[in-house]
């Protein structure tokens, strides 16, 4: 039988992140509140929407869909 590829992943090669991913170890912060993702949530902000609003990074599409959905059913209000 012959192989016939599905995907061929194509990646970024390390050494173009290298020193992000040291920068994270160094911090010992690998969460969403690290300082890179601060950075990184600051550039799409000023980048995107010109500083006005929120942004917010999530660990995938799916909690970012619903996040969205919970936000847009709230009820108008004071809070």
């Amino acid at each position: 039988m012959e192989n016939i590829p599905f995907l061929r992943a194509s990646t970024v090669p390390v050494s173009e992140y290298l020193d992000e991913l040291k920068e994270i170890d160094t911090s010992h912060i690998y969460t969403n509140y690290g300082p890179i993702n601060q950075r990184f949530e600051e550039t799409i902000m000023s980048s995107f929407f010109q500083n006005r609003g929120a942004v917010t990074t999530v660990a995938n599409a799916t909690l970012g869909l619903m996040a969205a959905i919970q936000l847009k059913k709230r009820r108008k209000g004071k809070y």
